[in-house]
This record gives structure tokens, C-alpha cells and sequence, in this order.
């Protein structure tokens, strides 16, 4: 039976491209043959402590290739999955539920300028705030 070509690759990030802020080794080289082979490929990642824009900012201070202009189509993580979910339903008002405020998921989403209440657990008190 002959072999498929390739129609597109999903890479997971963390673990697979990086551990921290440290490349594995032959990721970057790896990446960048990829991006010359002419095949999709997709980052992916179901982090939520960071914004799709962070988590670029911080592969690209470590050394990897994902231009500003590319990142949200290249880079799918579940915020930026919560964010074009909102985005498709012309929704402006929503709430967060979470355990750990993260500043830069707010900045993720400030583009709305809509109010967005935010509840997170602190060692066992709630806490609200409106952004």
C-alpha cells in the first residue's frame, strides 16, 4: 500500500518543542526545516496560564521563528480558542471562572473593551474584581 503524503502537522509545545525556557535539542533546526519543506504544521497547547501572545513572545526570546504577524493562525492554545469562540458569537460580555488571576490573560483579551468580571480563589477567599 503506498504511503500518504503529509497534509499537515500538530505539534504540541511545551514538552515536545521546549521544557521551560529551554529549546530541546535540534527543535529550533527542526523548526526551521519544517517551515522550508512547504507542509502545515499548527503549534498547539492547552496551557491557560499565559496568552497565545506570551507564550509567543516567550518562544521567540528562546529562539524559535513564529512572526508577530503569523502567531494566531500558527499558534492555537485554549485561550486564543476562548477568545475566537467569543469572537465568532459576537459575544463582548462574559465571565471568567479560575483559580489564579493571570495578568497577561487580561491583556489577551482587552481588544473587547467590554466589562469582564473576573472571580479567582486566593488561599481560600474568593475574590472579584471588574476589569
Amino acid at each position: 500500500m503506498p504511503s500518504q503524503p503529509i497534509r499537515g502537522i500538530l505539534i504540541d509545545l511545551s514538552g515536545t518543542l521546549h521544557i521551560e525556557s529551554t529549546p530541546l535539542p535540534g527543535a529550533i533546526q527542526a523548526l526551521q526545516r519544517l517551515r522550508t519543506s512547504g507542509i502545515p504544521f499548527r503549534f498547539c497547547s492547552n496551557t491557560s496560564k499565559e496568552s497565545t501572545s506570551l507564550l509567543c513572545q516567550n518562544l521567540r526570546r528562546i529562539g524559535f521563528d513564529i512572526p508577530p504577524e503569523t502567531e494566531r493562525k500558527e499558534v492555537w492554545t485554549s485561550v486564543g480558542a476562548v477568545r475566537q469562540l467569543l469572537e465568532n458569537r459576537g459575544l463582548k460580555r462574559f465571565t471568567i471562572f479560575c483559580f489564579r488571576l493571570i495578568v497577561s490573560l487580561i491583556a489577551h483579551f482587552l481588544p473587547y473593551q467590554a466589562v469582564l468580571p473576573l472571580i479567582g480563589l486566593c488561599k481560600g477567599r474568593v475574590r472579584s474584581g471588574i476589569v
